[in-house]
């Protein structure tokens, strides 16, 4: 199996534009050997990358030896931007090689090693650039170059929301890093009541004892929620019967779980609004990796706890407010709080599980895939089947996934 993680791109908006997908096995996360032979390439991903890439964008990086032998089935031209390193101008069959992947509709990224050769990068339709790696005036020179010749910027290594900003005054077009996941530790108000009333509803999916009869109040109380909730129970994915039209009914009609599972995650979505939907997308797709490792490992037909767990893992980022105060507004349970609190308990591996795969920090990976007893293909397996699931959840009718030109 090719184990991977992806790593959004975004534009100056925090709108996604791409997923970088980084490889475990590869050189510096590059597209590994396994994938270049012959045809083997849509197998080995245990539901196969075309299935997990839905006609997002995606960008990859591969050596000056894949340049020549071709790029695998699993990569359609028109969703796929290459990158590659910064080639010297006496490399020509190199270049030529490059351009026949351009001609076949491939978008091109050279990674910028400073100086770097105009000739060269006359073929690229984007240059990356590490901001950690570089001066302001070579930065500037860079762009004032890539400007003339119609070449985009992807500025990589951003981790603070205040490297991002600097990114946006510098004019650079993409942005790459962990800083959507960061606080912004900005002086806040207090939060207003209708999201006071919203964490209210999130905390009541994680009590035992959940009251039916107040989550009904609360939904036909609120136009919006209510829209959301017969527009989930009427999705063909979810109800391939009868169209439902009554709260009440949607309700009964969902059951316990899968209304916890729902209140949970309209919850958190409309908490994150006027941050980068990315953070949501993020959210879901840990919570239910959380869910299929516990359930996994316990056993269990119903992970609903380790669930809460990923889906509460950034509620801190997503209201920059303190997890111990959020948490401390909420009736939660001792395993979960201790997994976001205190980084301890039943749940805190599988959490720091993902969260190692999310920046592919490869060697921390194994060694909790070592701690849970389970190996890292099967981690990976749940990681895809989760993105697999927040991408049926969402794909259907949202335009908030980075689609292919057309």
């Amino acid at each position: 199996m090719i184990v991977f993680a992806r790593e959004p791109i975004f534009d100056s908006k925090k709108a996604l534009f791409a997923y970088q997908l980084v490889f475990r096995d590869g050189d510096e996360g590059s597209l590994p050997e396994e994938l270049i032979t012959a045809q083997q390439s849509a197998y080995q991903s245990g539901v196969g990358l075309n299935a997990l890439l839905q006609g997002y964008v995606s960008l990859i990086s591969i050596s000056h030896e894949v340049v020549f032998a071709g790029i695998p089935d699993d990569f359609f031209p028109q969703e796929t931007i290459i990158e590659v390193k910064t080639i010297e101008p006496e490399q020509q069959e190199l270049l030529q090689a490059l351009n026949r992947l351009r001609k076949q509709g491939y978008r091109i990224a050279m990674s910028a090693e400073l100086p770097i050769d105009l000739d060269c990068i006359r073929l690229a339709d984007y240059i990356k650039v590490d901001i950690n790696s570089v001066s302001i005036v070579e930065l500037r020179e860079l762009q004032k170059n890539a400007v003339a010749m119609d070449i985009q910027i992807i500025a990589t290594g951003i981790e603070t929301h205040e490297e991002f900003e600097k990114c946006i005054k510098a004019e650079f077009d993409y942005f790459q890093g962990h800083f959507f996941l960061a606080r912004k530790y900005q002086p806040q108000d207090d939060l207003p009541a209708s999201r006071i009333a919203l964490l209210d509803l999130l905390g009541q999916t994680s009590n035992p004892q959940i009251d039916m009869e107040r989550v009904r109040n609360t939904f036909e109380q609120d136009a919006t929620l209510s829209y959301l909730l017969l527009r989930f129970i009427n999705n063909p994915l979810i109800n391939k019967s009868h169209r439902i039209t009554s709260i009440k009914h949607a309700i009964t009609y969902l059951g316990e779980v899968m209304l916890r599972k729902f209140v949970a995650i309209i919850s958190i979505a409309q908490l994150n609004q006027g941050n980068a939907e990315e953070l949501l997308q993020v959210s879901l797709v840990r919570a239910k990796y959380c869910e299929l490792i516990d359930a996994k490992i316990a056993n269990k037909q119903d992970a609903m706890s380790a669930f809460m767990v990923g889906l509460f893992s950034l509620l801190d980022v997503i209201l920059d407010r303190d997890m111990a105060i959020l948490l401390g507004q909420v009736q939660i349970s001792e395993s979960i709080s201790d997994a976001l609190l205190t980084q301890s308990g039943e749940y805190c591996k599988i959490l720091s599980s993902i969260k190692a795969l999310e920046s592919s920090n490869w060697l921390n990976f194994k060694s909790l895939a070592q701690g849970l007893d389970l190996s890292e293909e099967v981690l990976h397996q749940a990681y895809q089947e989760a993105v697999n699931w927040n991408n049926d959840l969402h794909h259907q009718q949202s335009t908030l996934f980075p689609k292919a030109r057309p």
